[in-house]
Protein backbone atom coordinates (compact mmCIF):
# COMPACT_ATOMS: atom_id res chain seq x y z
CA UNK A 1 0.00 0.00 0.00
CA UNK A 2 2.67 2.56 0.60
CA UNK A 3 3.52 2.74 -3.09
CA UNK A 4 -0.18 3.93 -3.53
CA UNK A 5 0.84 6.75 -1.01
CA UNK A 6 3.54 8.64 -3.14
CA UNK A 7 1.74 8.05 -6.35
CA UNK A 8 -0.44 10.90 -6.75
CA UNK A 9 1.94 13.48 -5.00
CA UNK A 10 4.27 12.43 -8.09
CA UNK A 11 1.54 13.03 -10.54
CA UNK A 12 0.68 16.42 -9.30
CA UNK A 13 4.32 17.63 -8.66
CA UNK A 14 5.02 16.68 -12.82
CA UNK A 15 1.27 18.03 -13.83
CA UNK A 16 2.02 21.41 -12.18
CA UNK A 17 5.37 21.70 -14.02
CA UNK A 18 4.01 20.81 -17.32
CA UNK A 19 1.43 23.42 -16.90
CA UNK A 20 3.04 26.49 -15.66
CA UNK A 21 2.82 29.45 -18.94
CA UNK A 22 6.65 29.79 -20.91
CA UNK A 23 8.65 32.92 -20.00
CA UNK A 24 7.55 35.74 -22.41
CA UNK A 25 11.00 36.40 -25.30
CA UNK A 26 11.68 40.14 -25.84
CA UNK A 27 14.24 40.32 -28.49
CA UNK A 28 16.09 43.94 -27.79
CA UNK A 29 18.13 44.16 -30.68
CA UNK A 30 17.23 46.71 -33.09
CA UNK A 31 18.86 45.04 -36.31
CA UNK A 32 17.14 44.63 -39.25
CA UNK A 33 16.41 40.83 -39.99
CA UNK A 34 14.78 41.23 -43.98
CA UNK A 35 14.22 43.85 -46.38
CA UNK A 36 12.28 43.18 -49.81
CA UNK A 37 11.67 46.01 -52.82
CA UNK A 38 8.51 45.88 -55.34
CA UNK A 39 8.48 48.06 -58.04
CA UNK A 40 4.96 48.95 -59.99
CA UNK A 41 5.36 47.12 -63.36
CA UNK A 42 8.45 45.55 -62.55
CA UNK A 43 7.89 41.36 -61.77
CA UNK A 44 9.36 39.98 -58.70
CA UNK A 45 11.00 41.50 -55.37
CA UNK A 46 14.42 42.45 -54.63
CA UNK A 47 16.82 42.07 -52.27
CA UNK A 48 20.35 43.22 -50.96
CA UNK A 49 22.85 40.21 -52.14
CA UNK A 50 24.06 39.83 -48.47
CA UNK A 51 21.18 38.74 -46.40
CA UNK A 52 20.39 39.94 -42.53
CA UNK A 53 20.75 40.81 -40.16
CA UNK A 54 21.89 44.18 -41.29
CA UNK A 55 24.44 46.07 -38.85
CA UNK A 56 25.75 48.52 -41.89
CA UNK A 57 24.13 51.50 -41.86
CA UNK A 58 23.91 51.59 -45.66
CA UNK A 59 21.76 48.85 -47.63
CA UNK A 60 21.66 48.66 -51.39
CA UNK A 61 18.95 46.49 -53.58
CA UNK A 62 20.36 45.77 -56.71
CA UNK A 63 18.15 44.49 -59.58
CA UNK A 64 18.70 44.23 -63.93
CA UNK A 65 15.68 46.53 -65.61
CA UNK A 66 15.57 49.69 -67.51
CA UNK A 67 17.53 52.57 -65.77
CA UNK A 68 14.84 54.38 -66.63
CA UNK A 69 12.04 52.78 -64.56
CA UNK A 70 10.23 55.07 -62.06
CA UNK A 71 10.84 54.09 -58.48
CA UNK A 72 8.99 56.76 -56.91
CA UNK A 73 6.34 54.20 -55.82
CA UNK A 74 7.65 51.40 -54.65
CA UNK A 75 7.15 49.57 -51.67
CA UNK A 76 9.65 48.52 -49.08
CA UNK A 77 8.60 45.42 -46.84
CA UNK A 78 11.23 44.64 -43.84
CA UNK A 79 11.57 42.04 -41.17
CA UNK A 80 12.72 43.16 -37.71
CA UNK A 81 12.88 42.04 -34.07
CA UNK A 82 9.65 41.69 -32.51
CA UNK A 83 9.70 43.99 -30.13
CA UNK A 84 10.74 46.53 -32.47
CA UNK A 85 9.25 49.51 -33.99
CA UNK A 86 9.68 51.30 -37.08
CA UNK A 87 9.72 55.34 -38.23
CA UNK A 88 8.26 56.34 -40.49
CA UNK A 89 6.40 53.41 -40.91
CA UNK A 90 6.02 51.57 -43.85
CA UNK A 91 2.48 52.44 -45.20
CA UNK A 92 1.85 52.51 -48.61
CA UNK A 93 4.61 53.62 -50.94
CA UNK A 94 8.10 54.81 -50.74
CA UNK A 95 10.06 57.23 -53.45
CA UNK A 96 13.03 55.12 -53.87
CA UNK A 97 14.39 57.71 -56.51
CA UNK A 98 16.55 58.72 -53.91
CA UNK A 99 18.52 57.12 -50.88
CA UNK A 100 15.48 56.62 -48.59
CA UNK A 101 15.99 56.93 -44.77
CA UNK A 102 14.11 55.30 -41.99
CA UNK A 103 14.97 53.75 -38.95
CA UNK A 104 14.36 51.00 -36.01
CA UNK A 105 13.54 51.38 -32.24
CA UNK A 106 14.78 48.37 -29.96
CA UNK A 107 13.01 47.43 -27.09
CA UNK A 108 15.12 49.28 -25.19
CA UNK A 109 14.74 52.15 -27.39
CA UNK A 110 17.99 52.26 -28.75
CA UNK A 111 17.79 53.60 -32.40
CA UNK A 112 19.28 52.54 -35.53
CA UNK A 113 19.39 54.35 -38.56
CA UNK A 114 18.99 52.55 -42.10
CA UNK A 115 19.59 54.60 -45.27
CA UNK A 116 18.47 51.86 -48.43
CA UNK A 117 19.34 53.06 -51.97
CA UNK A 118 18.51 51.63 -55.92
CA UNK A 119 20.40 50.68 -58.57
CA UNK A 120 19.01 49.37 -61.71
CA UNK A 121 21.93 47.64 -63.99
CA UNK A 122 20.88 47.84 -67.32
CA UNK A 123 19.72 44.48 -68.68
CA UNK A 124 19.82 45.71 -72.38
CA UNK A 125 23.15 47.20 -74.07
CA UNK A 126 24.84 47.87 -76.82
CA UNK A 127 28.73 47.20 -78.60
CA UNK A 128 28.09 49.02 -81.89
CA UNK A 129 31.07 48.71 -84.12
CA UNK A 130 32.10 52.22 -85.12
CA UNK A 131 34.61 50.84 -88.19
CA UNK A 132 37.50 48.84 -88.99
CA UNK A 133 41.28 50.49 -90.13
CA UNK A 134 43.27 47.59 -91.95
CA UNK A 135 47.18 47.75 -91.37
CA UNK A 136 47.74 49.51 -94.63
CA UNK A 137 45.55 52.05 -93.75
CA UNK A 138 47.10 52.59 -90.26
CA UNK A 139 50.31 53.03 -91.78
CA UNK A 140 51.38 50.06 -89.48
CA UNK A 141 54.96 48.31 -89.89
CA UNK A 142 55.60 44.27 -90.49
CA UNK A 143 55.40 42.99 -86.66
CA UNK A 144 56.23 46.70 -85.01
CA UNK A 145 52.53 47.59 -83.37
CA UNK A 146 51.79 45.63 -80.74
CA UNK A 147 49.82 47.76 -78.09
CA UNK A 148 47.21 50.47 -77.76
CA UNK A 149 45.72 53.24 -75.28
CA UNK A 150 42.61 55.47 -75.06
CA UNK A 151 43.38 58.94 -73.60
CA UNK A 152 40.54 61.44 -73.64
CA UNK A 153 39.32 61.49 -77.66
CA UNK A 154 42.36 59.87 -79.08
CA UNK A 155 43.83 56.49 -79.41
CA UNK A 156 47.53 56.08 -79.04
CA UNK A 157 49.03 53.25 -81.26
CA UNK A 158 52.55 51.20 -80.41
CA UNK A 159 55.16 50.87 -82.15
CA UNK A 160 58.57 49.33 -81.58
CA UNK A 161 59.83 51.87 -83.93
CA UNK A 162 59.86 54.41 -81.08
CA UNK A 163 57.45 56.48 -82.86
CA UNK A 164 53.59 56.33 -80.87
CA UNK A 165 51.16 58.34 -83.26
CA UNK A 166 47.28 58.58 -81.63
CA UNK A 167 44.52 59.07 -83.91
CA UNK A 168 41.03 60.30 -83.70
CA UNK A 169 38.27 58.04 -82.25
CA UNK A 170 35.63 59.29 -83.92
CA UNK A 171 37.55 58.46 -87.41
CA UNK A 172 40.65 57.37 -86.94
CA UNK A 173 42.23 60.45 -88.31
CA UNK A 174 45.98 61.11 -87.30
CA UNK A 175 45.96 63.70 -84.58
CA UNK A 176 49.27 64.21 -83.86
CA UNK A 177 52.70 61.83 -82.05
CA UNK A 178 53.66 61.42 -78.38
CA UNK A 179 57.00 63.25 -77.17
CA UNK A 180 59.74 61.40 -76.68
CA UNK A 181 61.41 64.26 -74.42
CA UNK A 182 63.75 63.18 -71.54
CA UNK A 183 63.38 59.34 -72.46
CA UNK A 184 66.48 57.42 -71.82
CA UNK A 185 65.52 53.61 -72.96
CA UNK A 186 69.06 53.83 -75.56
CA UNK A 187 71.08 54.04 -72.82
CA UNK A 188 70.34 50.96 -71.50
CA UNK A 189 72.29 47.69 -71.66
CA UNK A 190 71.79 44.22 -71.62
CA UNK A 191 69.37 41.98 -71.01
CA UNK A 192 67.48 45.22 -71.24
CA UNK A 193 66.15 45.82 -74.63
CA UNK A 194 66.26 49.81 -75.21
CA UNK A 195 62.66 50.07 -77.01
CA UNK A 196 59.26 49.78 -75.87
CA UNK A 197 57.70 46.46 -76.59
CA UNK A 198 54.28 47.28 -75.04
CA UNK A 199 52.07 50.29 -73.87
CA UNK A 200 48.66 50.87 -72.38
CA UNK A 201 46.55 53.32 -70.57
CA UNK A 202 44.71 53.73 -66.93
CA UNK A 203 41.06 54.24 -65.77
CA UNK A 204 42.09 57.85 -66.20
CA UNK A 205 43.73 57.90 -69.78
CA UNK A 206 46.84 57.95 -68.69
CA UNK A 207 49.33 55.99 -70.90
CA UNK A 208 52.57 54.39 -69.81
CA UNK A 209 55.37 52.56 -72.20
CA UNK A 210 57.99 50.71 -70.83
CA UNK A 211 60.99 48.54 -72.20
CA UNK A 212 61.42 45.03 -72.22
CA UNK A 213 64.06 42.82 -70.23
CA UNK A 214 64.95 39.11 -71.16
CA UNK A 215 66.36 37.99 -68.01
CA UNK A 216 67.66 38.77 -64.32
CA UNK A 217 69.76 41.80 -64.11
CA UNK A 218 67.84 43.89 -66.91
CA UNK A 219 66.39 47.73 -65.90
CA UNK A 220 62.76 48.20 -66.56
CA UNK A 221 62.32 51.75 -66.96
CA UNK A 222 58.29 53.13 -67.51
CA UNK A 223 57.42 56.07 -68.37
CA UNK A 224 53.85 57.80 -67.92
CA UNK A 225 52.53 61.05 -69.90
CA UNK A 226 49.53 62.04 -68.72
CA UNK A 227 47.83 62.88 -72.08
CA UNK A 228 48.49 62.98 -75.73
CA UNK A 229 50.14 66.12 -75.51
CA UNK A 230 52.31 66.07 -72.30
CA UNK A 231 55.86 65.34 -71.64
CA UNK A 232 57.00 62.05 -70.03
CA UNK A 233 57.93 61.64 -67.46
CA UNK A 234 60.06 58.33 -65.42
CA UNK A 235 56.90 56.45 -63.39
CA UNK A 236 58.88 52.96 -62.56
CA UNK A 237 62.98 52.50 -62.45
CA UNK A 238 62.98 48.48 -61.43
CA UNK A 239 65.67 45.60 -62.12
CA UNK A 240 64.33 42.34 -62.99
CA UNK A 241 64.86 39.53 -60.55
CA UNK A 242 62.44 36.84 -61.36
CA UNK A 243 63.75 35.16 -63.87
CA UNK A 244 61.91 35.78 -66.80
CA UNK A 245 60.92 38.52 -69.48
CA UNK A 246 59.25 41.33 -68.66
CA UNK A 247 57.63 44.38 -70.04
CA UNK A 248 55.88 42.27 -72.88
CA UNK A 249 52.32 42.70 -71.47
CA UNK A 250 51.97 44.78 -68.10
CA UNK A 251 48.46 46.59 -66.81
CA UNK A 252 47.63 49.72 -64.81
CA UNK A 253 44.59 49.62 -62.74
CA UNK A 254 42.71 52.53 -61.23
CA UNK A 255 43.72 55.98 -61.55
CA UNK A 256 47.84 57.26 -60.92
CA UNK A 257 47.48 60.20 -59.40
CA UNK A 258 44.81 58.36 -56.93
CA UNK A 259 45.26 55.10 -56.54
CA UNK A 260 46.72 52.20 -58.72
CA UNK A 261 48.27 49.25 -59.14
CA UNK A 262 50.82 48.08 -62.09
CA UNK A 263 50.71 44.85 -62.75
CA UNK A 264 53.77 42.96 -65.19
CA UNK A 265 53.50 39.02 -65.96
CA UNK A 266 56.94 37.52 -66.41
CA UNK A 267 56.48 35.72 -69.39
CA UNK A 268 56.04 31.71 -69.35
CA UNK A 269 56.34 31.57 -65.56
CA UNK A 270 53.32 32.05 -64.18
CA UNK A 271 53.95 34.59 -62.04
CA UNK A 272 53.99 38.75 -61.61
CA UNK A 273 55.43 41.45 -60.06
CA UNK A 274 52.82 44.16 -58.71
CA UNK A 275 53.29 48.07 -58.01
CA UNK A 276 51.39 50.19 -55.67
CA UNK A 277 50.89 53.93 -56.81
CA UNK A 278 49.55 56.42 -54.61
CA UNK A 279 49.24 60.35 -55.71
CA UNK A 280 51.81 59.59 -58.70
CA UNK A 281 54.14 57.56 -56.91
CA UNK A 282 55.45 53.92 -56.24
CA UNK A 283 54.79 53.17 -52.85
CA UNK A 284 57.69 51.02 -53.15
CA UNK A 285 61.13 50.36 -55.54
CA UNK A 286 60.54 46.90 -54.55
CA UNK A 287 57.39 45.28 -56.28
CA UNK A 288 55.11 42.25 -54.63
CA UNK A 289 55.74 38.87 -56.68
CA UNK A 290 53.05 36.98 -56.92
CA UNK A 291 53.09 33.17 -58.30
CA UNK A 292 49.81 32.26 -59.35
CA UNK A 293 47.95 28.57 -60.14
CA UNK A 294 47.17 28.56 -63.76
CA UNK A 295 45.67 25.14 -65.52
CA UNK A 296 47.77 26.35 -68.36
CA UNK A 297 51.62 27.94 -68.43
CA UNK A 298 51.48 31.04 -70.45
CA UNK A 299 53.86 31.97 -73.34
CA UNK A 300 55.14 35.10 -73.98
CA UNK A 301 51.88 37.22 -73.73
CA UNK A 302 50.94 36.25 -70.38
CA UNK A 303 47.93 38.80 -69.05
CA UNK A 304 46.79 39.52 -65.67
CA UNK A 305 43.84 41.91 -65.59
CA UNK A 306 42.51 42.73 -62.62
CA UNK A 307 38.54 43.75 -61.95
CA UNK A 308 39.13 46.12 -59.03
CA UNK A 309 41.59 48.78 -57.63
CA UNK A 310 42.56 46.92 -54.93
CA UNK A 311 45.97 44.78 -54.10
CA UNK A 312 44.05 41.98 -53.68
CA UNK A 313 41.81 42.17 -56.55
CA UNK A 314 40.45 39.69 -58.20
CA UNK A 315 41.84 38.93 -61.76
CA UNK A 316 41.03 37.55 -65.41
CA UNK A 317 43.84 35.79 -67.34
CA UNK A 318 44.65 32.94 -69.87
CA UNK A 319 45.66 29.35 -69.39
CA UNK A 320 47.22 27.27 -72.33
CA UNK A 321 45.91 24.33 -73.71
CA UNK A 322 46.28 21.40 -75.78
CA UNK A 323 43.65 19.13 -76.88
CA UNK A 324 44.66 15.16 -76.96
CA UNK A 325 45.29 15.58 -80.85
CA UNK A 326 47.94 18.46 -79.98
CA UNK A 327 45.40 21.36 -81.37
CA UNK A 328 46.39 24.45 -79.45
CA UNK A 329 44.08 26.53 -77.90
CA UNK A 330 43.45 28.50 -74.37
CA UNK A 331 41.06 28.41 -71.35
CA UNK A 332 39.43 32.25 -70.27
CA UNK A 333 40.76 31.87 -66.47
CA UNK A 334 38.99 33.92 -63.39
CA UNK A 335 41.61 33.99 -60.42
CA UNK A 336 41.60 34.63 -56.58
CA UNK A 337 43.23 37.73 -55.87
CA UNK A 338 44.32 36.43 -52.04
CA UNK A 339 45.18 32.70 -53.28
CA UNK A 340 45.87 33.24 -56.61
CA UNK A 341 44.02 30.03 -57.64
CA UNK A 342 41.38 29.61 -59.94
CA UNK A 343 37.91 30.19 -59.21
CA UNK A 344 36.16 29.57 -62.73
CA UNK A 345 38.28 27.64 -65.72
CA UNK A 346 36.16 28.28 -68.96
CA UNK A 347 36.00 25.67 -71.68
CA UNK A 348 38.94 26.21 -74.18
CA UNK A 349 38.48 27.60 -77.18
CA UNK A 350 39.87 26.83 -80.25
CA UNK A 351 38.81 28.33 -83.27
CA UNK A 352 42.01 29.88 -84.16
CA UNK A 353 44.45 28.61 -80.99
CA UNK A 354 45.83 31.57 -79.03
CA UNK A 355 44.74 35.29 -77.10
CA UNK A 356 47.01 38.01 -76.38
CA UNK A 357 44.14 40.55 -75.90
CA UNK A 358 41.84 41.30 -73.07
CA UNK A 359 40.63 43.96 -71.11
CA UNK A 360 37.83 44.38 -68.33
CA UNK A 361 35.19 46.83 -67.88
CA UNK A 362 32.37 47.54 -65.17
CA UNK A 363 29.60 49.26 -67.45
CA UNK A 364 26.92 50.34 -64.64
CA UNK A 365 27.25 47.41 -62.90
CA UNK A 366 27.82 45.36 -66.06
CA UNK A 367 30.81 43.39 -66.07
CA UNK A 368 32.24 42.85 -69.49
CA UNK A 369 35.74 41.22 -70.72
CA UNK A 370 36.90 42.45 -74.82
CA UNK A 371 39.22 39.72 -75.95
CA UNK A 372 40.57 38.40 -79.00
CA UNK A 373 41.54 35.07 -80.64
CA UNK A 374 44.10 34.35 -83.15
CA UNK A 375 46.59 33.10 -85.35
CA UNK A 376 49.75 33.82 -87.44
CA UNK A 377 47.42 34.80 -90.35
CA UNK A 378 44.07 35.19 -88.69
CA UNK A 379 42.43 37.19 -85.75
CA UNK A 380 39.01 37.27 -84.50
CA UNK A 381 37.40 40.30 -82.03
CA UNK A 382 34.63 39.44 -79.12
CA UNK A 383 33.57 39.87 -75.74
CA UNK A 384 32.49 37.94 -72.80
CA UNK A 385 29.45 39.31 -70.44
CA UNK A 386 31.13 37.70 -67.19
CA UNK A 387 28.97 39.24 -64.24
CA UNK A 388 27.30 35.72 -63.99
CA UNK A 389 30.69 34.08 -63.55
CA UNK A 390 31.91 37.11 -60.97
CA UNK A 391 29.09 36.24 -59.05
CA UNK A 392 29.22 32.64 -59.14
CA UNK A 393 32.36 31.10 -60.49
CA UNK A 394 30.82 27.88 -59.62
CA UNK A 395 28.50 27.92 -63.24
CA UNK A 396 28.99 26.35 -66.02
CA UNK A 397 32.30 26.22 -67.62
CA UNK A 398 30.90 26.34 -71.11
CA UNK A 399 30.83 30.53 -71.54
CA UNK A 400 28.82 30.17 -74.76
CA UNK A 401 25.67 31.50 -73.22
CA UNK A 402 27.87 34.84 -72.58
CA UNK A 403 29.66 35.24 -75.23
CA UNK A 404 29.50 37.55 -78.48
CA UNK A 405 31.37 37.83 -81.95
CA UNK A 406 32.55 34.21 -80.92
CA UNK A 407 31.59 32.69 -84.03
CA UNK A 408 33.23 30.16 -86.39
CA UNK A 409 34.48 32.22 -89.66
CA UNK A 410 33.83 35.70 -87.72
CA UNK A 411 37.73 36.14 -87.87
CA UNK A 412 39.33 38.39 -90.64
CA UNK A 413 42.98 37.60 -92.42
CA UNK A 414 46.11 39.86 -91.63
CA UNK A 415 46.64 42.46 -94.07
CA UNK A 416 50.58 42.75 -94.40
CA UNK A 417 51.67 39.57 -93.60
CA UNK A 418 51.92 36.99 -90.67
CA UNK A 419 51.74 38.22 -87.20
CA UNK A 420 54.69 35.68 -86.33
CA UNK A 421 54.71 37.08 -82.53
CA UNK A 422 50.98 36.70 -82.26
CA UNK A 423 50.64 40.08 -80.51
CA UNK A 424 46.99 41.34 -80.16
CA UNK A 425 45.84 44.37 -77.58
CA UNK A 426 42.15 45.41 -76.47
CA UNK A 427 41.44 48.61 -74.39
CA UNK A 428 38.62 49.84 -73.18
CA UNK A 429 37.85 53.59 -71.72
CA UNK A 430 34.82 54.59 -69.84
CA UNK A 431 33.21 58.18 -70.77
CA UNK A 432 33.09 61.20 -68.37
CA UNK A 433 29.51 60.53 -68.13
CA UNK A 434 29.35 56.85 -67.29
CA UNK A 435 27.05 56.60 -70.05
CA UNK A 436 29.54 55.09 -72.74
CA UNK A 437 32.88 53.52 -73.24
CA UNK A 438 35.47 53.36 -75.53
CA UNK A 439 36.69 49.92 -76.63
CA UNK A 440 39.80 49.62 -79.49
CA UNK A 441 40.83 46.14 -80.43
CA UNK A 442 44.34 46.23 -82.58
CA UNK A 443 45.91 43.36 -84.22
CA UNK A 444 49.58 43.23 -85.28
CA UNK A 445 49.88 43.18 -89.08
CA UNK A 446 45.62 43.20 -89.21
CA UNK A 447 44.71 46.92 -88.27
CA UNK A 448 42.24 48.40 -85.85
CA UNK A 449 38.61 47.74 -84.53
CA UNK A 450 36.66 50.65 -83.27
CA UNK A 451 33.48 50.04 -80.81
CA UNK A 452 31.20 51.91 -78.62
CA UNK A 453 29.49 50.41 -75.79
CA UNK A 454 26.12 52.14 -74.61
CA UNK A 455 22.50 51.41 -73.77
CA UNK A 456 21.32 53.52 -76.19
Amino acid sequence: MKKFKYFPIVFVIAFTGCMQPDEPVITSDNLLRDIKLSVPGVEGTFSPEEQGPYANDSIEIVFEGDPKTDLTKSKITISMPNNAVCKPAFGGYQDLSEPYQFKVIGYDGTEKNYTVSVRIIPSVFHVRTLYTKSATEMGFADGANRAVALSGNYFVVHSSTGVFNYYNVADASSAGTLSMSGIDWSSLTAPALTRAFYMTSDDAGHIFAANLVTGNGGTVKMYQWDNVTATPKLLITWVNNQGGQVGRKFYVKGDVTKTAYIYFPVATMNKFVRFEVINGAVTSTTPDAVTITNPGSWDYNGLIIPTDVSKNSNYFTIGNYSSPDGWPGFNTVYNDGVTNQPLYTGDAFQFLGYSSGMDYIDFMGIKLLFQTELNAWNWMTYYIKVSKIIKDPTISTDMSPYISGHDWGAWSPTDIGANGNLTTDVKTLLAPDGQSATIVYLGTNTGIVVKKLSVE
